[in-house]
Order: C-alpha cells, then sequence, then structure tokens
C-alpha cells in the first residue's frame, strides 16, 4: 500500500526537478569564480576535449592530429567527440563563448541520469529507493568531484547513458507477451548504447550490456526464438565486434605487458597500475569515496544484496555494471561512479522496509511515515562535506601562466619533451606538439622519455631525444630493443625540441621506476628525491634577517652559505654532502662532506634568481640525473641550452641543433 500510494501521489517531474535544482545548487556554488577567469579547466582531459572544441569552432579540425604523439602523430576520432560538438552547437546557439560551456557542461549534465534512473527504479520500487540512489548518485566523492565546474570531460553523462541503456532493457524484458514492443525498446537500447559509444568509447561495455539484455530476457521468461532473435538485432545495431576492433592496439598493448607480463614488453613499473584512478580501493576508502560513515556504508551494501535478492529479475540486469563498481577494489577507484547509485538504492531500501514496519504497527501515523523515511533517506545518503567542496582549475595561475609561455618561449614547429600529465594543457594552451599526454602514452615513448631523464649522460639523453624525434614506431615494440636502437643514433632532431621540467617529476614513481631501472625504486620506494622545502624568511629578535632562511628541520644563513643546526637536526652530520646552488651564477658550491654521515643522500640548499630558498634531499641514484642537473642545479650542458626558469613551477631546456 505504501509503495502504491507513494508512486500515485509524487509526480515525477517535481521529483527529478527538486533533486536536480538542489544537486546544482551545491554544484554551482563557485561557479562565478569560474566564469569571471580564463583558467577554468579542471582536469588534464579537460584541455583535450577543450582543443577540439576550438578547432571544430574554427574549422581547422582534421583526422590527422598534429599536436599529439609526435613524430607518428595521432588519429583524431571521426566523428569528433561528442562532448566538444555539444559545447560547439551550444556556443553557436546561444553566441556565448565556448569557455561558459567548458565551466558550465559538466555540473549540469551530470545530473540528467536522474530522469532514466527515475523512471526505471519506478517500474519495480519505491521513492525510497530512488531517493537514495540519487542523492549517494549524485554526492559520492569521484562523482561529485569529476562532474564539478570545469570538469570538462566524458563523466558527466556516463551515468545517464548506463541507466538510459538499462531503462530500455527492462522494458524489452518486460514486454515478454509484444515482442513488437520488445524488439522497439531492444531497438532504443542499441541507439543508446551507440550513441554512449559515441560519448564514451569504452569496449567493455559491450559485453556487459549484450549479458545484461540476454540475462533480462531469460529472468522475464522469453522463448529462446525471442531471446536469440532480441539479442541478434542488439548486436547487429551496436556492432561490439567493431568497437572491440577500434580498440585492438590499445588492448594488445594491456593484454602483454599489464596481463601476460611478457617481460620484452614490460616496463619496471606497471604504467596502468600508477595512474591513480585505476589503485585499489581499500575498505578505509571505500567509506570515503562514498557515504564517508562507515554505519551508513555497511547498510547501504546490506541493503543492496537484500534489494537484489528481493528484486532479481529487475536487478539481474544492471548486475554487471553492479559488479564492475565493486571490483573497484581491484580496478580501481573511478569504477566505483557505477556502484553509487545501487548503493543509495541499498540504503534507500532498508528504510522503505523500516517505514513499512512503522506503518503497519502505527497507522494512525501513516500520512507522515513514508514523508519521514524519505527524509531520512535524503539525509543518511547525502555526505554533508559536498557543502564545503571548493571547485578549482588544475592549475593555479602562475603555472596556467607559465604552461602558456610556451608559445612565445618556442617556434610553432617545436616539440615539447615533457611527462605526460602536462602533454594536454601544452597542446591547448601554447599549440606546440607532444610525445605524451592524457592519452597518447604510448608504452615505448613512457620508456624512452623516463630513459632519457634519469640517465646521467647528457649524450645518452640527446640520442634518445633525437631518436624519438626523427623516428616513427610501430605501436607495440620490445622496449630494449628501441632503446638499444635510440642510443645508436647521431642525427639531430629536425625540429625544435624543449625539455619542460616542474616539480611534480620528482615524486611520479613510473618516472624514476622506468628511468633508474631500479629494484629499489621499482619495489614500491617511488622516488630518489625527497620533498621540496620552501624556506621562509626568519625573523630574529625583533628585527626581520633578510639573509636567515628557516628551512623546518635546519636553518640557512644565505650570507654565510652555512646550515644552521638544530637541536635535533644536524644536516651535516646526517646528510653525505650539501650543496648550495645560486642559479643567477650556476655556481655549485659543496658546503659540507661527511663519508660517517647517516645517510647516503645529498642536501641541495637552491636559491633561485628571484631570492627564493629551496631545500631538496636527492639519493644518489639520482643525483646526477639529468633530471636533477638540470630542474634542481640549473647545470650547464654542451647538447642543452637553458632558455626559461621559474624554478619550482617550470624550468625549460632547448636541445642544441
Amino acid at each position: 500500500m505504501i509503495l502504491q500510494k507513494a508512486k500515485r501521489n509524487v509526480p515525477p517531474f517535481l521529483v527529478i526537478s527538486l533533486t536536480s535544482l538542489f544537486a546544482l545548487a551545491i554544484k554551482l556554488k563557485d561557479i562565478g569564480d569560474f566564469l569571471r577567469k580564463e583558467n577554468i579547466l579542471a582536469t588534464h582531459d579537460a584541455f583535450r576535449f577543450a582543443r577540439f572544441a576550438k578547432e571544430l569552432h574554427a574549422n581547422t579540425y582534421s583526422a590527422i592530429d598534429y599536436l599529439a604523439n609526435v613524430p607518428d602523430f595521432a588519429v583524431n576520432a571521426d566523428p569528433p567527440p561528442l562532448l566538444s560538438l555539444l559545447a560547439v552547437w551550444l556556443s553557436s546557439l546561444f553566441s556565448v563563448r565556448l569557455e561558459f560551456f567548458f565551466a558550465l557542461l559538466p555540473p549540469v549534465l551530470s545530473v540528467l541520469f536522474l530522469i532514466p534512473f527515475y523512471f526505471w527504479t519506478r517500474t519495480f520500487s519505491s521513492p525510497h529507493v530512488f531517493f537514495g540512489g540519487a542523492f549517494l548518485g549524485l554526492f559520492n566523492y569521484l562523482y561529485f568531484t569529476r562532474t564539478r565546474p570545469g570538469y570538462f570531460d566524458t563523466d558527466c553523462l556516463i551515468l545517464f547513458f548506463v541507466f538510459l541503456i538499462i531503462l530500455f532493457i527492462t522494458h524489452a524484458a518486460r514486454e515478454r507477451e509484444n515482442t513488437r514492443k520488445s524488439l522497439f525498446f531492444v531497438l532504443l537500447a542499441g541507439i543508446s548504447f551507440k550513441l554512449f559509444m559515441w560519448w564514451y568509447s569504452l569496449p567493455v561495455f559491450a559485453p556487459l550490456f549484450v549479458f545484461s539484455l540476454c540475462a533480462g530476457l531469460i529472468a522475464f521468461g522469453h522463448s529462446k526464438r525471442d531471446i536469440l532473435l532480441k539479442t541478434g538485432v542488439f548486436l547487429l545495431i551496436t556492432n561490439p565486434f567493431a568497437i572491440m576492433m577500434d580498440q585492438a592496439l590499445f588492448l594488445k598493448d594491456y593484454v602483454l605487458g599489464h596481463i601476460l607480463r611478457m617481460k620484452e614488453y614490460m616496463m619496471s613499473i606497471d604504467i596502468y597500475a600508477h595512474i591513480n584512478e585505476n589503485r585499489p580501493v581499500g575498505p578505509h576508502l571505500f567509506v570515503l569515496l562514498t557515504t564517508e560513515n562507515r554505519a551508513t556504508a555497511g547498510l547501504a551494501v546490506a541493503g543492496l544484496l537484500l534489494f537484489i535478492v528481493r528484486h532479481f529479475r529487475s536487478m539481474v540486469i544492471p548486475l554487471p555494471l553492479i559488479l564492475i563498481g565493486a571490483a573497484s577494489i581491484k580496478l580501481g577507484a573511478r569504477y566505483l561512479i557505477y556502484l553509487g547509485p545501487f548503493l543509495g538504492m541499498g540504503l534507500g531500501y532498508l528504510l522503505f522496509l523500516l517505514s513499512g514496519f512503522l506503518e503497519g504497527r502505527f497507522p494512525r501515523y501513516r500520512a507522515a511515515i513514508v514523508p519521514s523515511g524519505v527524509a531520512l533517506v535524503l539525509f543518511l545518503s547525502f555526505p554533508a562535506q559536498r557543502l564545503y567542496y571548493e571547485s578549482l582549475p588544475l592549475f593555479d595561475e602562475r603555472t596556467y601562466g607559465n604552461v602558456r609561455a610556451l608559445e612565445k618561449i618556442t617556434e610553432k614547429n617545436a616539440f615539447i619533451w615533457s611527462w605526460w600529465d602536462y602533454g594536454n594543457p601544452i597542446e591547448y594552451l601554447s599549440g606546440r606538439a607532444t610525445y605524451l599526454d592524457n592519452t597518447q602514452f604510448k608504452p615505448h615513448k613512457v620508456y624512452l622519455v623516463a630513459r632519457s631523464l634519469l640517465t646521467e649522460q647528457e649524450e645518452r639523453a640527446k640520442r634518445i631525444i633525437a631518436f624519438l624525434s626523427n623516428t616513427t614506431t610501430p605501436d607495440t615494440v620490445k622496449l630494449p630493443e628501441i632503446e638499444e636502437k635510440s642510443l645508436a643514433y647521431t642525427a639531430p632532431p629536425k625540429n625544435p625540441v624543449y625539455v619542460y621540467l616542474y616539480d611534480a617529476m620528482l615524486y611520479m614513481a613510473i618516472l624514476h621506476g622506468t628511468g633508474l631501472q631500479s629494484a629499489e625504486i621499482s619495489g614500491g620506494k617511488g622516488s630518489p628525491f625527497g620533498s621540496l622545502i620552501k624556506c621562509v624568511p626568519a625573523e630574529g629578535k625583533g628585527t626581520y634577517t633578510e639573509t636567515l632562511f628557516n628551512c623546518f628541520a635546519f636553518s640557512f644563513d644565505d650570507a654565510a652559505k652555512t646550515v644552521i643546526p638544530t637541536e635535533k637536526i644536524n644536516p651535516e652530520k646526517l646528510y653525505r654532502e650539501i650543496w648550495y646552488r645560486d642559479r643567477a651564477d650556476r655556481g655549485t658550491r659543496v658546503l659540507s662532506r661527511n663519508r660517517n654521515a647517516e645517510f647516503d643522500k645529498t642536501l641541495q640548499i637552491i636559491r633561485t634568481e628571484k631570492g627564493e630558498i629551496y631545500a631538496l634531499l636527492v639519493d644518489p641514484l639520482a643525483r646526477d640525473s639529468v633530471l636533477n642537473r638540470m630542474f634542481s642545479l640549473k647545470d650547464t650542458f654542451r647538447h642543452f641550452e637553458p632558455v626559461y626558469d621559474d624554478f619550482p613551477n617550470m624550468v625549460v631546456y632547448k636541445v642544441r641543433q
């Protein structure tokens, strides 16, 4: 009774609208700051989609992407990415600049999944289940942060397409007696899947939805003939084999190196395992990324399991998506996006059962029980910390300006030798070509970039850079073989090449594990560099001393070039050597040596051209590496010349011809 009354008395438009408005009020609370600035993009991939939108708007988008994966270049999608096209269409329609939609589209589109989700849950469950799924789906940490203003990426419509396809498959399965109507919904599911693959092409979804359709048809008692017919129609429309073939090269690399662990295709550190969103999720992180409360997280899981058992015919259809979300404990945190709404459904279902129990025990208060139950669902499924989350762009203004400066300090046909996470921003902000970016990170290029930066021999570094700049390579190559070829290469690079370095590169496990080929680094140490500490001017006896700096663990007198120990730490006893580097005159001075030091490390005191003082520890493994000599010490090279120095934010060297 409570379920039927709730369904009749709650208008769909009102439910969806109020939920969406509440979500948007929280998501858009910082939108004013974004729209006033040029620096609005909040993730690396956003720069890629924004660049494609700019190219489409200027009619310069082409089949070949000459800014990515040089010198092989990348093949652009045809048709272009739907997200980029959508921004261009809306910009033309409303005569508003593209950046407005780069900021606004992610949060606005992210609430659209409520429409198919509502009509799907309405077919077999109560409003409690919808509200629980809606709120935890919208406000779980990953979905909330990955659909904030400026996060111009495909995450914002993934749940919309997932639940739209599930809705149509559910209707197809329920229409057992009406073959034409069932086939019509199969057709709609297939078309929705094609649109989904245009929006977010990921091959794994093809077999998942084929399974969902087959399982749904079986669960609702369709005949074998109907199951074969409807599955065949779905396969014909979606053509999942073409999707798999389109990703064949990526899958081959992933299977050979990551799954089969074939040594000649493997780097010393697994490239996929060290991407943050692919890291496994433990129990504590699971709670933080979902409800932020152990009790409600436990109730959500228990409620979901009970709901699946009680409504198995309907829940077998999204079961593959639920399992993908649950597999985040191994596959990585980002897959919790798919699990969030279902966990909320479980929480809502438990409270629905509680409402039913209370209605039976206290029939006089029946009118208040349902809304009270829904209110409790909203309270428990909404992590309160979302109210305080501040949406910020990916880069601060200093970094944003430095990346843009590449356009002025480099030639138009220049290649930028850097790590992949800055690839898309460099391509978008400066219009310069890169070897690596967040989409194009071929293992052999990752391998060679890392090897060039962590070698101690600048001749080796230049040869690797020149080889990779002038030579196109197959997508799957044996890493030792290609390194051997690069070291034998003697020709200079045909294009101007600039080495772009920044502070985060000091701590990237893939970079150092691959570049150093060190069992110590590969085994989990992560980086041969300690934390980069900015020393602050000290205050002494009421006077401000410009030459005395507090480096937290010790002090440094810049005038006397003396390290001053504290009661707890004496750097001269702790570290093998202490170096002083003045970047203005490029002079390196050894301040102390101690063969009996406790740690075999070098403490580098670095003075910038602005007069700032930094302290950086480095292991012998990387002390004489090209990376440390260029970035930390601004050293003098025969094959490289410094052209830009804003340490530690950006340091750029040009490869001499």
